[in-house]
């Protein structure tokens, strides 16, 4: 692969991290390097109103709105990705693979959409599936006009090769505009959310703890505190999560180590194999607060509480948000965790069935992702 100015290219992705409001020119070096007239980088699920983005180059306004409004819920594209189980982190594909030319040519999508814009012919790369809790799904589209020729092996290889990249960045970019970022600015904020959260010092004693986490604490079956004599509390799992221990420390020393001062999160099964809680681990930025008001604050430690979600009735769900009884075991699942096909399993409906519901309950809930539905759930569990 001997694409000029790939390695540029690569540099301004992880720039873009750091200053989102270079995504755009790197959408635009991206259908350079690929030669390719348009480039769209997007949330395929999630319009800007309801917390998505696009990043186009070369797109017409007009089209783009028609889009948002309507194309991105009827793309015969991504509705065939993710019926051929093909919607995964890093699936790279072609259009021809996915929707045969004549079924493309008359679809309402083509004739309204893409026919206006010159477009015919599109190599996409799924960034990420949403299958994380923290990262909602995107995609990487590149297009061409039909009288453009087909995609290339290597042209394909190199869109596969820039949707890593755009991974590691988006990651980055994802959890520095998180909630765990956002809502430090204050003692306050985190005492009103509904996971544990707790703020360690470069040594892993625990500073301070919110509401949510002294109630895990009393009931002692996810984390305890330890006291070591000498600085403060350590933070470390109940004895029936023993094994999970040295991961849990790990992630604490990743976070707390400035050389590394690395992002994790560690799903904490049970003995069923279930995950009991989730562990999201924070590097303190240098303008938060905890730096200059708690002495060698280094962390955020955030715990959501599966258990206490998962114990919810699924009548309140009913009574609260007009749901159906499938419904609410939908969303209950979602709390259980896994891929679709898995939740499905459980729940012994087809993965189309499960996904139907799941729109019904993020249209009844206002959510629209399984991470928001799973914050609301958290919070009903500590009400």
């Amino acid at each position: 692969m001997d694409f000029f100015g790939y390695d540029d290219l690569v540099h301004e992705i992880y720039a873009a991290a750091l200053e989102p409001t270079r995504w755009p020119d790197v959408v635009m070096q991206i259908a350079a390097l690929c030669r390719s007239p348009r480039a769209m980088l997007f949330t395929p699920t999630l319009a800007p109103p309801q917390g998505g983005f696009t990043h186009a180059f070369n797109m017409p306004v007009a089209e783009m709105e028609l889009w948002m409004k309507k194309g991105m819920h009827e793309d015969p594209f991504v509705e065939s990705i993710v019926r051929k189980g093909w919607f995964k982190d890093g699936t790279t594909v072609t259009g021809d693979e996915l929707v045969p030319r004549a079924e493309l040519l008359a679809s309402s999508f083509y004739r309204d959409l893409w026919q206006p814009t010159g477009i015919g012919r599109v190599c996409a790369g799924i960034i990420f599936d949403g299958s994380n809790l923290y990262l909602p799904p995107v995609a990487l589209s590149v297009y061409r006009s039909f009288d453009d020729p087909d995609f290339r092996s290597e042209e394909v290889e190199v869109v596969r090769r820039l949707v890593k990249h755009l991974a590691r960045a988006l990651g980055l970019m994802f959890h520095l505009s998180d909630l765990a970022f956002r809502v430090a600015a204050t003692t306050a904020a985190l005492e009103r959310l509904a996971a544990g959260v707790l703020v360690v010092n470069q040594h892993g004693h625990v500073v301070f703890s919110n509401h949510a986490a002294k109630r895990l604490f009393c009931r002692e079956n996810v984390v305890q505190l330890r006291g070591d004599g000498v600085g403060g509390a350590l933070l470390n799992l109940a004895p029936r999560l023993k094994k999970h221990e040295r991961a849990f420390q790990g992630a604490l020393r990743d976070a707390l180590d400035p050389l590394q001062a690395t992002m994790r999160t560690l799903p904490i099964p049970g003995d069923d194999g279930i995950p009991t809680c989730v562990v999201h681990v924070v590097p303190l930025m240098e303008e938060s607060p905890f730096r200059s008001t708690q002495e060698g604050a280094g962390a955020l430690v955030f715990l959501y509480d599966l258990e206490s979600a998962a114990a919810i009735s699924p009548d309140r769900l009913m009574s609260l948000y007009g749901m159906t009884r499938a419904e609410a075991g939908v969303a209950m699942e979602v709390v259980r965790g896994g891929a679709t096909d898995v939740m499905a399993g459980r729940l012994g409906v087809s993965v189309n069935t499960f996904n139907t519901h799941l729109r019904n309950v993020f249209g009844k809930t206002s959510t629209h992702r399984q991470a928001d539905l799973l914050k609301l759930l958290l919070a009903l569990a500590v009400d």
